[in-house]
């Protein structure tokens, strides 16, 4: 099994110390941003390789004769040549899709055959303020608490996660460009 770099085991071991209970909150929040701040940071660099390995593979896949499949591009460090692992692009058969604005004038146009080509779905999802609108109701008393009763007997309450927002301290971790053009 392939080592990790320096940096990567330093990440982890700092996350290991903030997970093993001997760090403060703050400190483990500080943590946290250190490592949103590394994310972010990377991912910046990662997606535009992304976008060149699609621009890559698209002309494999095009090569092929294909225009849609996946392609697998064999990774290696480019200092040592070592094999990394691969990299699969896929690239979805296309799919039809109807613009909302075209609906209309499509089922008058194509009558009983609209079905028969496209399928309508219908969801039904409470409303943003029923859970208020069903409180208030309640609390009202009368008639209308009689509704929000039997809403209440049919619509079950869950819990959602509770978010996690970084907001780090610019150029924490990773130096902004124009600090690294002035070294």
């Amino acid at each position: 099994m392939a080592t990790a770099t320096n940096i990567a085991q330093d990440v982890v071991e700092r996350a290991s110390e903030a997970l093993s209970g001997d760090m403060s909150p703050e400190q483990i929040a500080g943590v946290a941003l250190e490592l949103s701040a590394l994310i972010t940071e990377l991912g910046e660099h990662l997606e535009p390789l992304k976008e060149k390995l699609r621009v890559c593979a698209r002309e494999r896949l095009l090569a092929a004769g294909n225009s849609s499949g996946k392609v697998s591009l064999s990774g290696e460090c480019p200092d040592s040549g070592t094999p990394l692992g691969d990299v699969w692009v896929t690239f979805p058969e296309k799919k039809m899709s109807l613009p909302s604005s075209s609906v209309d004038s499509l089922r008058e146009s194509l009558g009983d055959d609209f079905g028969v080509y496209f399928e309508t779905k219908q969801s039904v999802v409470p409303r943003r303020n029923a859970k208020q609108l069903v409180t208030d109701e309640l609390k009202a008393g009368g008639s209308r608490a009689k509704v929000a009763s039997t809403v209440l007997e049919n619509v079950t309450l869950k819990e959602s996660t509770p978010r996690v927002g970084f907001r780090p301290v610019p150029g924490i971790l990773v130096g902004d460009s124009e600090e690294e053009a002035a070294s």
